[in-house]
């Protein structure tokens, strides 16, 4: 099944179709000074190593990361270090946060924790999709057969449906934004 994150991740049945926020980002001159790599090794909470920057948008980071007490992967959330913190800033990165602790569909992206490191990085602790965005899926392949198109759609709107039911609109659907999975 296809999963979706708060905010953005959705997914798909077939190979699974996740509405992710690891949308491809070009970044204006100057953004983003900080190496990619930069935050790898960091331990948040003591408790989530990050591993690798598996995605950046406008205003975030994903990275793989290694829960150090069970041993298990997790894809954690950060606000990308150039973006402009303020206090809507920060309200908005909180409350995709609770928007994703209320989203339980197979579908959507599962939520884990919210949390804020000592130093104040407040960071997002989501399900670890392994796979491809549609986006990527489109370039490579071009045209999908009608099946294939018809398996993303329903998983899609399944999710979308359901937040929707719950009052929450995702505001930022493109083929960047479904993630699908493989299992």
């Amino acid at each position: 099944a296809d999963r979706a994150e708060p905010g953005a991740p959705l997914q798909a049945d077939g190979p699974a179709t996740s509405v992710l926020t690891q949308e491809p980002f070009d970044p204006p001159a100057g953004f983003g000074a900080t190496e990619p790599g930069g935050r790898v090794g960091r331990i948040l909470g003591g408790r989530y190593r990050l591993e690798e920057r598996v995605g950046c948008g406008a205003m975030g980071e994903v990275f793989r990361a290694l829960d150090l007490r069970c041993r298990r992967r997790y894809a954690v959330k950060l606000v990308h270090p150039d973006a402009p913190r303020d206090l809507r800033a920060d309200r908005r990165f909180w409350n995709e946060a609770q928007m994703a602790a209320r989203l339980h569909h197979p579908n959507i992206v599962s939520w884990s924790e919210f949390n804020r490191d000592a130093d104040g990085t407040d960071f997002m602790v989501l399900e670890l999709l392994e796979g491809q965005d549609l986006g990527e899926l489109l370039e490579q392949s071009g045209k999908l057969p009608l099946r294939r198109v018809m398996d993303i759609v329903r998983s899609v709107g399944s999710a979308l449906q359901y937040a929707h039911d719950l009052g929450i609109v995702h505001r930022d659907i493109k083929p960047e934004n479904i993630f699908l999975s493989q299992h």
